[in-house]
């Protein structure tokens, strides 16, 4: 499959924004950080999903569960408020501790201040 240019920057920037050390994209444009999540989405057709050639540094090496980590980073860039970002960021410590979340709460909450 091939990607688009749009869909290769809106998926490098995701994976930038978040510290994401790979992604996918199907044919339907959806993102997943999981070869086997993207896989799944297709009923594990290869012709219809791609891996994204990401060129950033990333914040983690530590492998987290797929899609968990994803809607709770969605979750923080849609926060308004430090104090929103600070409430996830303290639930994160103190439970699974993944650096993909922690990292997305520090960079929130610099972007709020």
């Amino acid at each position: 499959m091939k990607i688009s240019k749009d869909k290769l920057k809106e998926a490098q920037d995701i994976a930038k924004k978040y510290g994401f050390k790979q992604m996918y994209v199907n044919e339907g444009g959806e993102f997943f950080t999981s070869e086997n999540l993207a896989s799944g989405s297709v009923n594990g057709n290869k012709d219809k999903y791609a891996e994204v050639p990401l060129n950033v540094a990333t914040v983690s090496e530590k492998k987290t569960k797929p899609g968990k980590t994803d809607a709770l980073t969605l979750e923080i860039d849609a926060c308004t408020t430090v104090e929103e970002v600070e409430e996830i960021l303290n639930a994160e410590q103190e439970g699974e501790n993944r650096k993909e979340v922690i990292s997305a709460c520090e960079l929130k909450i610099e972007q709020l201040k």
